[in-house]
């Protein structure tokens, strides 16, 4: 008998000795490396995977469904289909006991009760995706509802034209900013980023003490306090930036970055707090940190670092 199997887990601990011992002799040990594809979509299912270290990503394009971890068994609903709906991919090096599908099934059919564990879960887990896709669009609806408010914004530091460049550099740094604002030669005021700054000293060789006025001016592209952050979105999509100044007025109320429209977006912070709130049981709770985990991945793969 395979000593790596523990059949006190549920609900192989129902299985009598001679269910266990038909079991182990089909039971199997498989090694992914990290980035590994397992299993793709219309894939027919080799067997039931229970993780024994490591950790898999259940995807479909543009999608992610979650992570499984150390004692989790995937893909149960491709045992019953015959087809796989969706990717398994190695996130890291990972070791996994195979349940081949032929002796699983049989053990199905043999204990209702030692079946039902698995279909039960199926529905349950379907139920909690609806649930998701319908959360889902009841936030992308308050999202695209939802205005620039003051709480999204970096205030803006504005400085003189004739500060060096070392000077606006170590200003950004001590103001905890990655841009500013300084008059151009018209007086209106023109916007330069670290990334402005770096291409200054190492592509064009200007010297540490040349001022700001020596740039080329950008011009500034931004929109009323009170937008809508949808619309924020939008206008960084269509110019290609990474931020936008939102006025009050005629005065600059502050920069509103992407990463916070991102953030925003994808996770609608401002009712996460509501949803952990309303969290009235522990699988609850693990599908927001599952989502927040998600996200965080997925800006990393952007360039977008979360701290």
């Amino acid at each position: 008998m395979s000593t790596l199997f523990n059949f006190a887990r549920p609900p192989f601990d129902r299985l009598d000795e001679e269910a266990r011992e038909r079991l182990s002799r089909h039971l199997s040990l498989c090694y992914f490396r990290a980035g590994d594809l397992l299993l793709k979509e219309g894939d027919e299912p080799p067997g039931l995977y229970l993780i024994i270290k490591g950790a898999v990503e259940e995807s479909a394009p543009h999608h992610q469904f979650g992570d499984y971890g150390v004692d989790d068994l995937f893909d149960v609903r491709a045992q019953f289909d015959g087809r796989c709906r969706h990717r398994f991919t190695a996130l890291e090096d990972s070791l996994c006991q195979l349940i081949p599908r032929h002796p699983f099934l049989a053990l199905c059919e043999q204990d209702p009760q030692f079946a039902s564990y698995f279909t039960a879960n199926l529905a349950e887990r379907q139920r909690q995706q609806e649930q998701r896709e319908q959360l889902g669009q009841k936030n992308l609806a308050e999202f695209i509802l939802t205005r620039i408010e003051p709480g999204h914004l970096q205030a803006p530091l504005i400085v003189d034209s004739k500060l060096s460049l070392l000077a606006a550099t170590e200003a950004m740094v001590s103001k905890g900013t990655d841009c500013l604002l300084y008059p151009a030669h018209d007086g209106s005021l023109t916007l330069a980023t670290r990334k402005t700054l770096l291409h200054a000293l190492t592509l064009k060789g200007l010297p540490l003490t040349a001022p700001l006025s020596v740039l080329t001016p950008t011009p500034l592209i931004g929109l009323p306090l009170e937008s809508y952050l949808f619309d924020a979105l939008l206008l960084m999509t269509r110019h290609r930036i990474k931020r936008l100044v939102v006025w009050r007025g005629n005065e600059v109320a502050g920069i509103l970055q992407l990463t916070q429209v991102l953030g925003l977006f994808s996770t609608h912070s401002h009712v996460l707090t509501l949803r952990i709130a309303r969290a009235d049981s522990l699988p609850a709770l693990e599908a927001v940190a599952r989502e927040q985990q998600q996200l965080t991945r997925s800006l990393f793969a952007q360039g977008i670092h979360t701290a």
